[in-house]
């Protein structure tokens, strides 16, 4: 069963040889496996150090973590650099899947689908606490998220929680 059916994304960093790997993540093994390139040696995983994009619009997709940041590929004099991430979040929709949330447990069980939904998402459900984070999926029928729960719930409705972006200073005329 395919926990993700959107576009992935994966990026390169050179410096630590990663290889980071973001949507069609289809287990957490998927997302922690060590592979050669030639003679070097690159580990992919779901939770890369920062994430950092230079676009002519600001982003409109993706999953996006605290400390992420975007950078205007085509600045003007005067015009904001950037932004930077304050609040992660993931851009997507997951077309109303519900869950149940037990009070203590960081379990969502009896998922009504998986469409859009990957390791590293961003959601709100209310029975937890604010915005959380799916970790794994332990079952075909069950997400761990990043949080307990914080009351009792039956099928409640998933969301996705969009990220929030803070300006970067404008640059100098």
């Amino acid at each position: 069963m395919s926990r993700y059916t959107g576009t992935g994304l994966v990026s390169i960093n050179r410096a630590s040889k990663n290889v980071c790997i973001f949507g069609n993540n289809t287990s957490e093994a998927a997302a922690n496996t060590k592979y050669d390139v030639g003679n070097i040696p690159i580990n992919t995983t779901a939770d890369c150090a920062r994430r950092e994009d230079a676009t002519a619009a600001a982003p409109s997709s993706g999953t996006w973590k605290p400390g992420d940041r975007w950078y205007d590929a085509d600045p003007g004099a005067g015009a904001r650099m950037g932004a930077i991430v304050t609040t992660g979040g993931s851009y997507s929709s997951l077309g109303g899947i519900t869950c149940y949330a037990t009070n203590g447990s960081p379990d969502c069980t009896n998922l009504s689908g998986t469409t859009n939904l990957s390791v590293g998402t961003y959601v709100s459900h209310p029975g937890f606490s604010g915005t959380v984070r799916v970790d794994s999926f332990p079952s075909a029928t069950t997400t761990r998220l990043s949080a307990n729960a914080a009351t009792t719930t039956g099928g409640q409705t998933m969301a996705v929680a969009n990220p929030t972006f803070k300006d970067m200073p404008d640059l100098d005329p």
